[in-house]
């Protein structure tokens, strides 16, 4: 029994504070946490698209590499002379060709950097002239080049063929 003679329930009900609901978040907390994922942001952006850049360069670089290998695979298998022709801008292509041999007809494959973006031949053995590499029937390929890679971030990627029938891919990242 309480002082005014009244009985309690056991039960205990709690309340809210005066000016304050009960459940969700406030004006102040949204805009907290919005502030903060505004600068996590401002900084995880910039690295995604340098991320995304580099690796363009990368696939580049694949593409060029796994060409000349599949390329140097075709003239083994049908025993016949392959070229690649590199030329670097404004063209910024790779020509795959062979002449009708036998019962083999001719091949004219000509392939651009368009689905890596940014990225661009920069050079083919240091110079801004085109170079036809011939690859053998049996794999060997002449002359040996140097094809260079640059993308909008400044980094590099070399890929350099071998006359021994060997590609090799170095990259440098900024």
């Amino acid at each position: 029994m309480n002082i005014t003679g009244h009985v309690q329930s056991g039960s205990v009900q709690k309340r809210a504070p005066a000016g304050r609901s009960a459940a969700g978040f406030s004006l102040v907390e949204l805009l907290i946490t919005l502030v903060l994922l505004g600068i996590v942001l401002a900084i995880a952006v910039p690295s995604y698209r340098g991320w995304v850049d580099n690796s363009n360069l990368k696939g580049a670089g694949r593409m060029i590499s796994s060409d000349f290998y599949d390329t140097r695979a075709r003239a083994m298998a049908e025993n016949r002379a392959y070229t690649i022709t590199y030329s670097p801008e404004p063209a910024n292509t790779c020509r795959i060709q062979a002449a009708a041999v036998n019962d083999l007809a001719a091949v004219d494959e000509t392939k651009t950097f368009g689905e890596y973006g940014t990225v661009r031949m920069t050079a083919v053995n240091g110079g801004a002239a085109a170079v036809t590499v011939t690859i053998q029937p049996r794999g060997s390929a002449a002359p040996a080049a140097t094809i260079g890679l640059t993308n909008v971030r400044n980094s590099t990627g070399t890929v350099t063929v071998l006359m021994t029938g060997r590609a090799h891919v170095t990259y440098s990242m900024q």
